[in-house]
């Protein structure tokens, strides 16, 4: 919101995608946590979700669980995203994956209606391999969705921002 992907964007979504599913909405650069279309404490993992939680469907667990059940086999999520240029059922993994993630964004972020929803965390790293499964489930023109440009620097230049903004109304 500071200095990323989302910079100098009024209403936006950013989501971490990895062992978790973290989220934060901000409006005109402050971060909330309610209000209209905002899940209470800001929070999506534990959203309720096909008769579980987000957090099942669009985390490092459930891309594991495709894996696993299409294939017997248990691998991490990066060794998953090498073999999806060869390996179809990777491939379909990461599709349902993407298409997963598009439906519960627009479930869930309509009301707030962020212009942009920015994708971090680690499996964020493989959008190649969900992201136009996730646009077409979105299937709302009206909200752009960008890959983090600060990945792990996120939280440090975010401390920064944040600290140059309170130098600047102590002055």
């Amino acid at each position: 919101v500071g200095a990323g992907a989302a910079k100098g964007i009024a209403r936006t979504v950013g989501i971490t995608l990895g062992t978790g599913v973290g989220a934060a909405f901000a409006v005109n650069g402050q971060i909330v946590s309610s209000g209209p279309g905002v899940p209470p404490n800001g929070e999506m993992w534990n959203l309720p979700w096909k008769g579980g939680i987000l957090e099942d469907a669009i985390s490092t667990r459930a891309l594991q669980s495709a894996w696993r059940q299409r294939t017997g086999k248990q691998l991490e999520v990066a060794e998953i995203a090498a073999l999806a240029a060869q390996n179809k059922e990777a491939a379909e993994v990461f599709a349902h994956f993407g298409t997963q993630l598009g439906t519960a964004l627009r479930t869930f972020l309509t009301e707030f209606a962020p212009q942009v929803i920015v994708l971090g965390g680690g499996i964020a790293h493989g959008a190649d391999l969900f992201l136009p499964h996730t646009i077409a489930a979105l299937a709302t023109p009206s909200i752009e969705v960008r890959i983090a440009q600060l990945f792990d620097l996120a939280p440090l230049t975010g401390a920064a921002v944040a600290w140059f903004h309170a130098e600047a109304l102590t002055k």
